[in-house]
């Protein structure tokens, strides 16, 4: 193996342990409410880019290495299905979620009118994004169905495919705006086991406020 493909392999593999990184700091920012350095670097683009960190998920040690914020763009269309924008904004994702974690444990009492004012302009934020994302996905939804009227008017094979590609693509990537565990759909020809609707369940779970911690 000669060096360029070498360091082609090596930054790949960096840059998808990256992205399982910043998923994970999403889902479960507790775990990283103490790594001031990767905070740090979640704040630029270049910081982390140039982070070296190991973590382990699932029971697998990964390592994300160091390399330039060149490299990171040059890589990102091959791992993030938005490209340098996708990777940004699971950065930026990831760099709130920390600090959100962060702020709502420094709050002394949730009871208080301080730690229910911050509680609800955390809320308010998160529905807002929500709003955002909803809007996007109907104008997807809008530009689907209008293909799907075409490809019901062709009668050439080949271009019914191509228009179905088109289709199928576009839908896939409004899907990943939204934050996980539902930026992504069962692969193709693969309906989802009960397994995997028991997992939704649980991250859902896991980011409904329960309101009684905040009633007196």
């Amino acid at each position: 193996m000669n060096k360029v493909t070498a360091a082609y392999e090596k930054n790949s593999k960096s840059l998808l342990v990256l992205r399982d990184l910043l998923q994970l700091a999403i889902r479960q920012p507790a775990r990283f409410a103490e790594n001031e350095g990767l905070l740090k670097a979640l704040r630029s683009q270049g910081a982390i880019a140039a982070l070296e960190i190991e973590f382990e998920e699932d029971g697998e040690l990964k390592r994300k290495d160091r390399m330039s914020t060149n490299t990171l763009k040059a890589h990102a269309a091959n791992v993030f299905e938005l490209g340098f924008e996708g990777f940004d904004a699971l950065r930026v994702g990831a760099a709130e979620a920390i600090t959100g974690f962060k702020n709502r444990r420094e709050s002394s009492n949730k009871r208080t009118k301080d730690g229910l004012s911050k509680r609800t302009a955390e809320l308010e934020a998160q529905l807002e994004q929500h709003q955002m994302i909803n809007m996007v996905l109907l104008q997807g939804l809008s530009i689907a169905i209008g293909q799907f009227r075409t490809i019901r008017q062709d009668v050439k094979p080949a271009l019914m495919e191509m228009r179905a590609k088109d289709a199928i693509e576009t839908l896939t990537a409004l899907v990943s705006l939204n934050p996980p565990p539902f930026n992504s759909l069962q692969p193709e020809g693969q309906p989802g086991p009960p397994s995997h609707a028991g997992q939704v369940t649980k991250e859902v779970d896991r980011k409904v406020t329960d309101l009684d911690d905040y009633r007196k």
